[in-house]
């Protein structure tokens, strides 16, 4: 009888074991704030962000996954998504181009613009591509830009690469570029963490485009796809994501 208790124990435990699915998700080293931000201590742990928050709440609700968050440099993140020893991300199809179809998309979680950013006091007008010939705009190196990666290319538009935004915001204050492509959400609180006062930068009303985020997901987890469209409704619904976004921006 002892011996049937104990193998009924560890019978249990491994069932529910093998219930846990771990999910690898793979993310940039360098952060994306306020989407997700490396930990102070470890540059390869991503600790707090508005997608790692909630896929906190998801995993409450959804205890069968165990999600491990690992950042790494981007080109090694979208060679482990290409080769499936990563099971997702969060992205846009929009920067992913014709490789959009060879994976599953979650519903839109959150929406987003890039815009051109500049001093206010110079007067800078964008309206379109040609309002940049000739200037000195920087760019993140590494990130897509569209149609303006072949005008950069073509030298119509100067592009400065650097690594992070809080280099592109010292530039434009340094007046070593005259704009940057910066994003909405990203860029204004990049601000915050460094105490700039936004009345001095002007967003540009026009965007170079709008995108919503999504979960990018291997196609090997349609029900990790279920779930996360069925929970980004919901947390529509609730508030629960009006409630991320301004935690990370007031």
């Amino acid at each position: 009888m002892k011996f049937f208790w104990s193998f009924l124990f560890f019978l249990s435990f491994v069932l529910s074991a093998q219930a846990v699915q771990e999910i690898k998700m793979v993310v940039t080293d360098f952060g994306q704030v306020p989407f997700h931000m490396r930990s102070q201590t470890n540059d390869n742990l991503v600790s707090t962000g508005i997608v790692i928050d909630f896929l906190s709440a998801f995993q409450k609700a959804y205890p069968q996954y165990r999600i491990v968050i690992q950042g790494i440099p981007r080109p090694r993140q979208e060679l482990a998504l290409d080769k499936g020893t990563a099971d997702m991300t969060y992205n846009s199809p929009l920067f992913v181009g014709d490789k959009a179809e060879g994976f599953l998309w979650s519903s839109p979680f959150i929406r987003s613009r890039d815009c051109v950013i500049s001093l206010k006091n110079s007067h800078l007008e964008f309206h379109g591509p040609k309002d940049l010939f000739g200037k000195e705009v920087g760019i993140i190196r590494g990130y897509g830009y569209g149609d303006y990666d072949r005008l950069i290319k073509e030298g119509q538009i100067k592009g400065r690469a650097v690594t992070e935004t809080t280099q592109l915001i010292q530039m434009l204050k340094n007046k070593r570029i005259d704009a940057f492509f910066g994003n909405s959400v990203v860029t204004s609180y990049e601000m915050k963490l460094l105490k700039e006062d936004p009345k001095q930068f002007h967003f540009s009303s026009k965007s170079l485009y709008e995108f919503d985020f999504m979960f990018q997901i291997n196609k090997r987890h349609n029900d990790l796809k279920r779930d996360l469209d069925h929970f980004i409704q919901k947390a529509k619904e609730s508030g629960l994501i009006d409630k991320l976004t301004q935690r990370y921006n007031s």
